[in-house]
C-alpha cells in the first residue's frame, strides 16, 4: 500500500550563470612621446580653463609646438587629423583623443563633460588657437563623484592600456560577489524556513501472543492468554530497510516521531469478542508527547481481523483538491495558501490578468469549469475555492490476529510519502560562519586597494607637474584662485543668494529632502551642544520623524473588517442575539467554515464568534514595495462562567500565532492584540485567516463546559497598519525604533492599548526591531502617559518576568557607550514597586522607581562596553503589580537611546529643521 500527500515540487531548473567572457579587442599605438603627453593634457584640460585672453596671448608661442609635431607626424607617415582624431594639439582641443586599448571595447566609461566657459567670458568664433579650450581660469565646480576604492580612473586608463585587463576582472569579480550574495540570502531564507523533503514512512503492523497454549484447566494462578498488537514505523534511508520488521532500530534522532505524522489513529477490534470496548481511538491534540508507536494489549484466544484507519496530520493543513481544480493546477492535494499562490502563478503565466482592473483575472475555459465565471475578483478566489476542497482520505490498513506460528506474527508493511524537515540547519550555519576564506580575501583586496591608491597618487602628481610644465603662470595662477575660493567655504564666507533662500520655493527644490536625511542620519559631534540646543534638536528630529512616519498610515486593505455589513441567506430571528451561518450563507468579504456565529452586540454593533472548528478568512492585494503588513484585532470572550477561553489562531502566508482573552489583562470586555503578517511586495495576494483552537480545560471541570459556545472567542474591528522595512535612525541613536513611534496600529474606540505576547524575532514582531519576551501592552498618548512622543510600551509581568530586546546598529568592539532610558508609569493607577532589569552587552543593573500611578517618570542612565558591532539591549520587569480592579499593570519604558561615551544624542538644530518643523505643524 502506497499512500501520497502529493506534494508540489519546485524546479530546480539552473539559473543562466552571471559569468561571461568578454571577447578582447586589440589594436597598435603609435608610441611616440608626445602622443602620451596628450593624454594627459586631455585629462588636465577638464580641470582647469585658459581665458580668451590668454589663450590669444599664447596662440603664437604654441603655433611652433604645432609644427614640430606636424614635421614628427609627417616623417611618420600620417597626418594631424589622423594621429588626434580632433583638431586640437596634443590633446588641447576641444575633445581628447580616441585611444583603442586591449580590452576597451568592453570597458565602462565615465562619461566626460566638456569645461565650461566661465560667466561674462566674450565667445570668440575668429579664433581658431589651438589654446582657445586650455583656459586656466577656473571651472564651475561640481560635487566630486567619489570612485570605488578598487576601480581606475578613465584618466589613468587611457595612460596604462594594460589596466584594461584589471577592469574587465573587477567586472567578473563584482559578477561573482553578486552571485555568493544572492545565494547567502538564499540559505539565510532557508534557514529562517527550513525545507521540507519527500521520504517513504515504512509502517509495520504485527502481533505477539503469549499463554496460548495453556493446558492445565482449572488453575487460578496461570497467566490468561494475551496478543499485543504493534504498530510502528521508520523513515527509510535512500529508501533502503534492511532490518527485520520485528527488530527494528532506534530511529534517527533528526527525523520527527512515528506519531507525529498523524492526527487520529483508529483500531477497530471485533465487537463479538470485545463487546465492551471494541474500539480504539488515539488524537494527537490529546498526546502530550510524540511516540515512537502504538501497541495494543488484550486478553483473548481467537483469532480475528482488526481494522486500522490513520488520519495523516498536516502542518499546516491540507486539502485533497476537486477533479476539476486537479486538472488546472496539477495539484492532489495541498495547503490552502499554496493552492491559492498557484491559481495566482497560472494566472500570470497566462496572462489573464484585467489590464483595466488589476483585481479581477478572466476565466479561460479550465477556470470557468472552476469557478462558473468568465470574470472573477481576485479577493473571492479563496471564496469560491472552498467547495473544490475536502479533507484528505485516511488510510485504512486490515491485519489479522494470528495466535500460533511465528511469534511476533507478521502481516505486511505499508509505505507513505511524508514531508521531512531537511536537516540542513547545522550544514548551512557552518557554511555562512567560515569566514578564513572571506579574511584570505580582504587581506587581498586591501592590498589591490592600496596599490590603486599609490597609482592614483602618482597620476595627480603627473598632471600637476604636466600642467605647469605647459603654462606655469596661468597654472600657478589659477591654483591661488581656487584655493581662495575654498578658504572661504571653509571659513564659512563662501557668498549666499539669502533673498532667494527667504522665499517657499527655495525649499521645494529636489535636493531638500535627500539633504534632511542624510542630516539626520549623520553621527554627532565629539562635543556638547548644551542642554537647551539638544532638547531642541530632538523635538524637530521627533517632529520630522513624526511627518516620515505618516506616510506610512493605515490603509483599508480588508473588506468588511468590522463586521458591520450583515451576512445573506440567514434565518433570522428577533429574539436570538446570533445567528448562526450555514452552508448557503454568505459573510461579505469573508469565506467561513465549521461553526461560525454572527453575533449583535450590546452596543448595537455586530462580531463574529467562532464555534468548534470555525474558521474565516480573507484574501487581499499587497500595494507597495518593502512594506510590513501588521494586524490589530479586537479579541473577547462570550462568557465568565467557562472552565477556560478557547484559543484564536491568526496565520498568513508565512506566519501563525495563537491568541486567548486574559481575564485580568483588561479592565473591559475587549482586548486589543497584534500579528505581524510579514513583508510582501506590490500585488502579492495575502491570506488572512482566523480559526479557533481548542484549549484543554481542567480535569475537574464540568464535561460540557468545553463544548459551550460560550467559550469560543468573539472578533470584532481588524485594522491592517504598512510599516516601511527599512526605519529611519534617530540622529545621534544607535537603536532603531529607540521611541517606539513604530509599531502596531490603534483600534478606534479602544483605550487599554495593544498587546503583544511573546515574539522572538525581531522580524516578525509587531513592534519594529523589538523582540518581545513575555506580555508587553502597545500604550498610546491619547488614553495614557507617554514620556515622549506618540507611543511607549508597558512591560506586564504576571507570572514570568516580561520584557523587550534589541540590538545596536554600528557600535565598535570595545569602545564605551550610554545607554539611556525613561522608566516611569503609565497613569493607569499602577501603583507599587517597579524593578527594571537593563542589559547592555555584558553590562547588567536594575533599575528601581516607586510609582504612585499618576504618570510620573525619572531618566535613567548604563555605561557599557560594545561587545560587538550589533550590542544587545534588553530590559525585564521583575515586579508584579495590579491596579484596584485586579488589571495587571507595569513599568512603562520610553526614550530609549545608545550614544558613544562623552557624545551627545542629538545634533544642532538649523534653520533647515526648524523650516519644516513649522511647514509640518502649518499642515495639522
Amino acid at each position: 500500500m502506497s499512500g501520497n500527500n502529493n506534494n508540489p515540487q519546485k524546479p530546480q531548473g539552473s539559473a543562466p550563470s552571471p559569468f561571461g567572457n568578454p571577447g578582447m579587442a586589440s589594436a597598435s599605438v603609435p608610441g611616440n612621446q608626445g602622443f602620451a603627453q596628450s593624454q594627459m593634457a586631455a585629462n588636465f584640460q577638464a580641470q582647469f580653463q585658459f581665458s580668451q585672453a590668454q589663450a590669444l596671448a599664447h596662440a603664437q608661442a604654441q603655433s611652433k609646438v604645432q609644427a614640430q609635431l606636424q614635421a614628427q607626424l609627417q616623417a611618420q607617415g600620417m597626418t594631424m587629423n589622423q594621429a588626434q582624431g580632433s583638431p586640437g594639439i596634443g590633446g588641447l582641443g576641444p575633445s581628447s583623443p580616441s585611444l583603442t586599448t586591449p580590452g576597451s571595447l568592453n570597458m565602462k566609461r565615465f562619461q566626460q563633460k566638456p569645461p565650461m566657459r566661465p560667466p561674462g567670458a566674450p565667445a570668440s568664433n575668429n579664433t581658431i588657437s589651438p589654446m582657445r579650450t586650455m583656459e586656466l581660469t577656473p571651472a564651475a565646480r561640481k560635487k566630486k563623484q567619489k570612485l570605488p576604492e578598487k576601480s581606475l580612473q578613465e584618466r589613468v586608463a587611457a595612460i596604462l592600456p594594460e589596466s584594461a585587463l584589471y577592469t574587465q576582472l573587477l567586472e567578473f569579480e563584482s559578477r561573482v560577489d553578486a552571485a555568493l550574495t544572492r545565494k547567502k540570502v538564499d540559505i539565510q531564507e532557508a534557514l529562517k524556513n527550513p525545507p521540507c523533503i519527500q521520504k517513504t514512512l515504512r509502517i509495520y503492523v504485527f502481533n505477539s501472543f503469549a499463554n496460548q497454549n495453556n493446558t492445565i484447566p482449572g488453575n487460578p494462578n496461570a497467566d490468561p492468554p494475551t496478543w499485543t498488537l504493534k504498530i510502528i514505523g521508520r523513515i527509510l534511508e535512500d529508501g533502503v530497510d534492511p532490518d527485520q520488521p520485528g527488530f527494528v532500530q532506534k530511529a534517527n534522532p533528526l527525523h520527527p516521531k512515528f506519531s507525529s505524522f498523524f492526527k487520529r489513529v483508529t483500531v477497530s477490534l471485533d465487537q463479538r469478542l470485545y463487546p465492551e470496548n471494541p474500539l480504539i481511538i488515539w488524537e494527537n491534540a490529546r498526546s502530550p508527547a510524540p511516540q515512537e508507536g502504538f501497541e495494543i494489549k488484550r486478553k483473548g484466544n481467537q483469532e480475528f481481523a482488526a481494522s486500522i484507519r490513520l488520519e495523516m496530520n498536516y502542518v499546516p493543513e491540507k486539502f485533497k483538491l476537486s477533479t476539476a481544480l486537479m486538472d488546472v493546477l496539477g495539484i492532489e492535494v495541498e495547503t490552502r495558501p499554496r493552492i491559492i499562490a498557484a491559481i495566482w502563478h497560472y494566472v500570470k503565466a497566462r496572462k489573464l490578468q484585467n489590464p483595466n482592473d488589476p483585481s479581477f483575472f478572466n476565466c479561460d475555459a479550465a477556470l470557468q469549469k472552476v469557478f462558473g465565471e468568465e470574470k472573477l475578483k481576485f479577493t473571492m478566489v479563496s471564496q469560491k475555492i472552498s467547495h473544490h476542497l475536502s479533507p484528505p482520505p485516511p488510510i485504512h490498513l486490515e491485519h489479522k490476529i494470528k495466535l500460533s506460528g511465528n511469534n511476533p506474527a507478521v502481516s505486511a508493511c505499508y509505505d507513505v510519502l511524508v514531508d521531512v524537515p531537511f536537516p540542513i540547519q547545522r550544514d548551512l550555519n557552518n557554511l555562512l560562519a567560515n569566514a578564513e576564506k572571506n579574511k584570505e580575501i580582504e587581506a587581498c583586496d586591501e592590498a589591490i586597494c592600496a596599490a590603486i591608491r599609490k597609482i592614483h597618487e602618482h597620476r595627480r602628481r603627473r598632471a600637476f607637474f604636466l600642467g605647469f610644465s605647459q603654462s606655469p603662470v596661468e597654472f600657478i595662477n589659477a591654483l591661488i584662485e581656487s584655493q581662495s575660493k575654498d578658504l572661504k567655504v571653509v571659513a564659512g564666507e563662501a557668498s549666499r543668494n539669502a533673498e532667494r533662500e527667504r522665499r517657499s520655493d527655495f525649499f521645494n527644490q529636489p535636493w531638500v529632502e535627500d539633504a534632511v536625511i542624510r542630516y539626520l542620519n549623520r553621527r554627532p559631534a565629539a562635543g556638547n551642544d548644551g542642554p537647551g540646543s539638544c532638547k531642541m534638536a530632538i523635538w524637530f528630529q521627533r517632529v520630522f520623524l513624526l511627518l516620515l512616519v505618516s506616510c506610512c498610515a493605515s490603509s483599508d486593505f480588508l473588506e468588511n473588517p468590522d463586521f458591520e455589513s450583515p451576512p445573506l441567506n440567514v434565518t433570522t430571528n428577533s429574539n436570538a442575539s446570533s445567528v448562526s451561518l450555514d452552508q448557503n450563507s454568505t459573510l461579505p468579504g469573508w469565506t467561513f467554515q465549521g461553526t461560525v456565529l454572527y453575533v449583535e452586540l450590546p452596543d448595537t454593533g455586530h462580531a463574529v464568534q467562532l464555534g468548534e472548528d470555525g474558521k474565516i478568512n480573507q484574501t487581499f492585494i499587497a500595494k507597495g514595495d518593502d512594506l510590513n503588513y501588521i494586524l490589530t484585532f479586537a479579541l473577547s470572550s462570550a462568557g465568565q462562567n467557562c472552565s477556560s477561553s478557547a484559543g484564536l489562531s491568526v496565520s498568513g502566508p508565512d506566519s501563525n500565532a495563537v491568541f486567548s482573552y486574559r481575564q485580568n489583562y483588561s479592565k473591559v470586555s475587549w482586548q486589543s492584540y497584534s500579528h505581524n503578517l510579514g513583508s510582501w511586495g506590490n500585488g502579492q495576494p495575502i491570506n488572512l485567516v482566523l480559526e479557533s483552537q481548542a484549549i484543554d480545560s481542567d480535569s475537574d471541570s464540568d464535561s460540557d463546559s468545553d463544548t459551550n459556545s460560550t467559550c469560543w472567542p468573539i472578533i470584532d474591528t481588524l485594522l491592517i497598519k504598512t510599516v516601511g522595512v527599512t526605519l529611519v535612525q534617530d540622529s545621534g541613536n544607535l537603536l532603531i525604533n529607540g521611541g517606539f513611534e513604530s509599531g502596531p496600529g490603534f483600534l478606534p474606540n479602544s483605550t487599554d492599548g495593544v498587546l503583544i505576547d511573546a515574539v522572538p524575532s525581531l522580524i516578525q514582531s509587531p513592534l519594529k526591531q523589538w523582540s518581545v519576551i513575555g506580555t508587553v501592552r502597545y500604550i498610546d498618548s491619547e488614553h495614557f502617559h507617554v514620556p515622549e512622543g506618540k507611543a511607549a510600551i508597558e512591560i506586564l509581568s504576571d507570572t514570568a518576568p516580561s520584557g523587550i530586546q534589541t540590538a545596536t546598529k554600528g557600535t565598535s568592539e570595545g569602545s564605551k557607550y550610554n545607554l539611556t532610558f525613561t522608566l516611569g508609569d503609565a497613569n493607569d493607577a499602577c501603583r507599587g514597586h517597579f524593578v527594571v532589569g537593563a542589559q547592555a552587552g555584558s553590562a547588567t543593573q536594575n533599575f528601581t522607581l516607586e510609582s504612585n500611578g499618576t504618570g510620573s517618570g525619572e531618566k535613567f542612565g548604563l555605561v557599557f562596553e560594545a561587545d560587538r558591532d550589533a550590542t544587545q539591549i534588553s530590559f525585564t520587569s521583575y515586579s508584579v503589580t495590579m491596579t484596584k480592579e485586579d488589571v495587571v499593570c507595569g513599568p512603562v519604558i520610553d526614550e530609549v537611546m545608545v550614544h558613544p561615551l562623552g557624545g551627545t544624542a542629538s545634533v544642532k538644530p538649523t534653520w533647515l529643521l526648524l523650516i519644516f518643523a513649522l511647514l509640518y505643524v502649518a499642515v495639522l
